[in-house]
């Protein structure tokens, strides 16, 4: 979310006409949005990221696409998430843990992962990748985020 062009990874729903981030959960979505006022039928979120959020069955949309947003941060290989305001949530794609652990804004919750928070405007190389997902396809194989 946010006006800086680059879209987190994640799926985003066609809804009236309007394309939301959003979360699959089985057959609807959590559809969020950060407009003021909040559109009709959308309540406030309880997220520091979205102002509203809305519950959808699947059959509503017109479209549903995944998208995967990869970039790069000080040399290193990162999937774009959530973004709030100027600041990106970043998952460290490499395999030099140990170096990018010690990154300004980076964190080490596990042994083979680093996470972190950095300004959108120090991402290079942002390539996106997007997926269409069927409207009319079964769950099954689906991953849920």
């Amino acid at each position: 979310m946010g006006n800086n062009g680059i879209r987190a990874s994640g799926y985003y729903a066609t809804y009236n006409g309007r394309e939301y981030f959003s979360q699959r959960l089985r057959e609807h979505v959590m559809l969020f949005t950060d407009s003021v006022p909040l559109p009709l039928g959308f309540e406030v979120s309880p997220l520091e990221w979205a102002r509203g959020e809305r519950y959808v069955p699947i059959s509503d949309l017109t479209r549903l696409v995944e998208v995967e947003t990869m970039c790069s941060w000080n040399g290193q290989k990162f999937l774009v998430g959530i973004i709030d305001g100027g600041i990106a949530n970043v998952y460290y794609k490499g395999t030099d843990f140990d170096t990018v652990a010690h990154l300004p804004g980076m964190t080490r919750p596990d042994k083979y992962e680093v996470i972190g928070q950095v300004p959108v405007a120090e991402l290079n190389d942002v390539r996106e990748s997007v997926e269409e997902v069927p409207l009319d396809a079964p769950d099954g194989n689906r991953r849920e985020i």
